[in-house]
């Protein structure tokens, strides 16, 4: 934008200028084809994986405090998160 602001003044494009970056402002991101390319393909897997992620951290650590502040036994706990006893066990292991 320097550049254009720099030549618009030597060749009296001024108005122009003004113009252009009022429609460059104005653009809404979202309908342009390489932000929907990016979201269908990149962002919104790496958003499902992050979240998925997450949720099972948040799972280990509801089964983990459950059985250490509550003493409920892996088993249970194991059963009622659905998550497997040995992954469970490590988890425990590793606080």
């Amino acid at each position: 934008m320097l550049i254009l602001d720099t030549l618009s003044t030597n060749r009296d494009l001024q108005d122009k200028l003004k113009k252009a970056e009022e429609m460059l402002r104005d653009i809404k991101l979202e309908d342009l084809p390489s932000y929907q390319i990016v979201m269908e393909r990149g962002f919104n897997r790496g958003i499902s994986q992050g979240l998925s992620q997450g949720i099972s951290q948040g799972i280990i650590n509801t089964a983990t405090t459950m059985i250490k502040e509550f003493n409920l036994s892996v088993e249970m706990v194991a059963k009622k998160l659905n998550i497997s006893i040995d992954e469970l066990k490590k988890h425990l292991d590793k606080r």
